[in-house]
């Protein structure tokens, strides 16, 4: 199989690796988040390359999922049921590497590689400033739903605050935010056992009363701050195809922060109906 011994020590923000396989393996396709510069010693692999605009119809594990960076697809004997029926869609680039050739693979880009002879490779993986930069801020910003002492107010600040954002990604009016809380749901297909579900979700994930749920103006602004740093000063500078993963997987980490992970599909299934919001003093 593919035997990593222990990364070399590099630079600062570097990892790299010596990778000693054997013919007929084949990794799991994945992406990875930095860039990766891969360089074949002794042997030869093939390499199969998706870029980041094919990640929806390779079908990967959400991010609450242990494999969550890769495909639920077996390259080599795919399940096209749901959610993979799309992946025959997805197209690919395909290359081999010998000896001396310097393999190039960017952030983000989903990858398949299969050892064709008894190979040693070398790979080094750098941070890619971008990225860290603005994922580290979104990340460490306290939003104000962090802020709140009760359960009920954090959770109809969060869904305020996801609607808003995802409004504001979708670039659309009231309703927009639905279709990209349904792609996320889909990821979840065949998952929806692991989540806890009981009739009384809507009032208890929502918290809605007989207006609908209850907010403040002051509230409404601090959420629209959030929504403007998290989206004008971060995710927008990131590129577009990149954007498209990220978003959803903030989505799901800051649920799972908020409601744990047992409650975090339902959320997303109960919670984004249309809804009304009323404001009070």
């Amino acid at each position: 199989g593919g035997v990593p011994p222990p990364p070399l020590e590099t630079g600062e923000g570097e990892k790299t690796s010596m990778w000693l396989s054997t013919p007929g393996v084949r990794t799991h396709t994945h992406f990875d988040s930095d860039p990766n510069f891969f360089v074949q010693l002794v042997g030869r692999k093939r390499f199969v390359l998706w870029p980041p605009n094919q990640t929806a119809l390779l079908c990967p594990f959400p991010r609450l999922h242990p494999l969550w960076h890769k495909s639920r697809a077996n390259f080599e004997a795919p399940d096209l049921s749901p959610p993979c029926s799309s992946y025959p869609e997805s197209e690919a680039i395909a290359t081999e590497v010998a000896p001396g050739d310097l393999l190039y693979i960017p952030p983000f880009w989903w990858h398949t590689v299969e050892t064709l002879s008894p190979s040693l490779s070398l790979t080094t993986i750098s941070r890619w400033p971008q990225l860290y930069i603005h994922l580290n801020a979104v990340y460490s910003h306290e939003f104000f739903f962090d802020k709140l002492s009760h359960r009920t107010s954090r959770l109809f600040a969060l869904r305020a605050f996801l609607t808003q954002l995802l409004r504001r990604a979708a670039g659309g009016g009231a309703g927009s935010e639905r279709g990209l809380i349904k792609a996320l749901r889909r990821q979840y297909t065949g998952l929806e056992h692991l989540f806890e579900r009981s009739a009384d979700d809507e009032r208890a994930l929502c918290t809605l009363d007989v207006r609908g749920t209850p907010t403040c103006r002051s509230c409404l602004a601090n959420i629209k701050f959030d929504v403007t740093i998290t989206w004008d000063e971060h995710l927008v500078h990131l590129p577009a195809d990149v954007r498209a993963v990220v978003l959803p997987e903030l989505v799901e980490e800051l649920t799972q922060h908020t409601l744990g992970t047992r409650q975090a599909l339902p959320f997303w299934e109960t919670c984004f109906n249309g809804q009304p919001f009323f404001s009070h003093q």
